[in-house]
């Protein structure tokens, strides 16, 4: 995949697997570009990455963690002798082509390379940007943060100051957003890193940061937020945010993969909703985490009119997002046993939508019978759903969300 807009840097996705893939790509690159290359190289597949990254020299190259932890990418790497200078670990892919695609001039190049057609296929789609912009509105005020997070300001903001986002690792912060870096007060071995982190943040563009201390080298204009536990602050955020927001609300089970759950939002956003009145969290990276959801929660933006939130097959997360539509696809026995577990939880009036394979449909007849508000869809996949079963269920999400 090669993709030249007027105006702007020459994009190109390759599956370094193939010779012949890797082959076409420098023989455009290198003779035709005139600009600097720029490689984003998935850290989360087993090809051998000093390998490919030397393929692209003389480019810098962004090594992207993809969900993974970033001590364990960083290990590997350092285990293939890669300089830790060439590193510049971020949380996911879309990250580091976010942070880099609008600091490249026209005539330099940006290249991923990756085993993964989804990335492809949303970039051939120009389905990268967020769909709703809440750039447009302060999502949290300064005094409103010092309280959730029961903290102080350092360096503190000026009147009037709001974030615009919400940030959990400084290598996912874009221009705009609160950065909150989580570390141990009383683990002097942590605080370096701490630091470290605390200073990417704002290099990427944090407008302030919430964490457990201040770097001493911090430029004096950086507004931190001093407090003694950020992921308690995060939680409240996420209750708060919940409160607030009075649009439908939608959780999402079984769609652990960013790229399943971004699919759907996708289908229901392109055939069924206002896309500028849908809010899902487009920086859902990894497998689904509560602070994920806490994190989604917390980003979303007053306009929205329609909500739809990642959730495991625990109450916990579930209970947070208190949806007035759950959507589960358990793929298993028991994760069957589990949704039913959670079913007692869902409020009778509120709609449920299980998508199963039909060799458990036996099962979840019997459990739905008394609930007016329950559609049950049958899947052929037993390893995850279809493009086909994804419209299926945006289908069925739009008519009950709108009967």
């Amino acid at each position: 995949l090669l993709i030249n807009p007027p105006g702007r840097p020459a994009q190109a996705v390759c599956d370094c697997r193939s010779s012949w893939s890797m082959a076409r790509l420098l023989q455009f690159i290198k003779p035709a570009n005139d600009g600097s290359v720029w490689g984003i190289v998935d850290a989360q597949d087993d090809f051998p990455l000093r390998q490919c990254a030397e393929s692209l020299e003389p480019a810098r190259v962004f090594w992207c963690c993809a969900g993974l932890e970033r001590k364990s990418v960083q290990t590997r790497l350092e285990s293939q002798g890669v300089k830790p200078s060439r590193m510049i670990l971020m949380e996911s892919i879309d990250q580091a082509w976010k942070y880099l695609e609008p600091r490249l001039s026209p005539e330099d190049a940006l290249v991923l390379l990756t085993r993964s057609p989804g990335f492809a296929s949303r970039l051939l789609e120009n389905s990268l940007e967020p769909l709703t912009d809440s750039r447009e509105e302060f999502l949290w005020e300064a005094p409103e943060l010092s309280r959730i997070f029961n903290g102080s300001w350092v360096n503190g903001p000026e009147a009037g100051w709001g974030c615009q986002g919400l940030a959990l690792d400084p290598g996912e912060v874009q221009k705009g957003d609160l950065a909150v870096i989580s570390g141990d007060p009383q683990d002097p071995r942590s605080l370096p890193q701490v630091e470290k982190d605390i200073s990417l943040a704002f290099d990427l563009g944090a407008r302030a940061v919430a964490s457990v201390m201040v770097p001493l080298d911090l430029e004096r204009w950086k507004p931190v937020l001093v407090c003694d536990h950020p992921e308690q602050g995060l939680k409240r955020m996420a209750d708060l945010g919940r409160k607030r927001f009075k649009g439908k609300v939608v959780a999402l089970s079984g769609m652990n993969e960013p790229e399943l759950f971004l699919a759907f939002c996708e289908v229901l956003a392109n055939n069924h909703l206002d896309r500028q009145r849908l809010f899902y969290d487009r920086r859902m990276t990894g497998t689904h985490s509560i602070k994920r959801t806490q994190a989604a929660l917390a980003r979303t933006p007053g306009r929205a009119e329609t909500g739809i939130y990642p959730a495991g097959f625990d109450l916990h997360s579930l209970s947070i997002v208190d949806p007035a539509l759950w959507i589960a696809l358990p793929r298993n026995p028991d994760e069957d046993e589990q949704c039913a577990d959670l079913l007692g939880f869902i409020r009778p009036e509120n709609g449920v939508i299980l998508a199963v394979p039909g060799s458990r449909n036996r099962f979840w007849r019997e459990r739905l019978k008394d609930r007016s508000g329950a559609v049950l869809l049958e899947t052929r996949e037993e390893s995850g759903p279809s493009r086909e079963t994804l419209k299926s269920l945006a289908r069925t999400c739009f008519r009950m969300l709108n009967p």
